[in-house]
């Protein structure tokens, strides 16, 4: 995992974060997000899978210290990039770390939101999902948020996208209990990915942790790569974006989205 998204690593912010989908997309999380965050003292929080640093970014501009952690060092050192430039480094330090390591552990109860944006617990081999629930319960404290946005098993878009396309079975290649291997990137690397329903995310983490939100990422607003499509018809992707915005109190549109956020509270007993 760690060669495939360093040769994604230069290019990834001028595909994806600063693209008009990717800016739209990560708008509504930081949306969700800064609710969720207003009027808190300084939080600890844990990014899982950070990539090039544009959430640690977010919540270190809002006072909170974050430890960002990705498999990729060349990730990383796009984060640590941006990190000096806004001089921020008292805020925020960096770690390597892959999900799928699960001898990896962090301090119990250290922790106040743990984090992890745009697919990154898709790259988590699905017998290795119960263990990583069970460590973010113990590495949060009591009252603590996990908060992941995920790919889901099903995007309309997708569907109709590959369908025209006469992509019959690229239409479906979500609707798996098994990996997937998705193109990243460079020709010719690949990546095992597994897709989640909120249903299973939710079953899986009901052991430690009860759900406060669940929303659409991408309900209306279209995957990034029919950016090139979209670059040129802004003013539809800003209605899109609007509807968003508007259904995002809606659940059951995460199951057909791009992405779905899932924030779930640890007891506090």
């Amino acid at each position: 995992m760690k060669a495939v998204f360093d040769s994604i690593a230069k290019e990834y912010d001028a595909q994806f974060s600063h693209s008009l989908i990717g800016q739209a997309q990560r708008n509504a999380v930081w949306g969700y997000l800064a609710n969720k965050l207003k009027a808190k003292t300084q939080l600890k929080i844990l990014e899982i899978s950070c990539g090039t640093g544009e959430d640690a970014l977010f919540f270190a501009r809002q006072g909170h210290e974050v430890l960002a952690t990705d498999a990729s060092p060349l990730m990383l050192q796009a984060t640590k990039d941006k990190i000096s430039q806004y001089q921020l480094e008292a805020q925020v330090s960096r770690l390597q770390y892959d999900i799928n390591n699960l001898d990896v552990e962090f301090s119990e109860a250290s922790f106040d939101i743990v984090f992890s944006n745009f697919g990154g617990i898709n790259c988590l081999n699905r017998e290795n999902l119960p263990h990583l629930i069970a460590q973010c319960s113990r590495w949060l404290k009591p009252g603590g948020h996990l908060i992941w946005v995920i790919m889901g098993k099903f995007c309309w878009w997708e569907t109709l996208y590959f369908l025209i396309k006469g992509q019959t079975r690229q239409s479906f290649r979500r609707a798996t209990n098994q990996a997937v291997e998705a193109s990243i990137g460079v020709e010719g690397q690949t990546l095992p990915i597994w897709y989640y329903t909120p249903y299973q995310i939710e079953k899986e983490a009901s052991h430690y942790f009860q759900k406060q939100h669940l929303q659409a990422i991408g309900g209306f607003v279209p995957p990034s790569y029919l950016e090139k499509f979209f670059s040129h018809k802004q003013g539809w992707l800003k209605h899109l974006e609007w509807l968003d915005n508007a259904t995002k109190k809606l659940p059951f549109l995460a199951y057909q989205s791009d992405h779905f956020l899932i924030d779930f509270k640890k007891s506090i007993k």
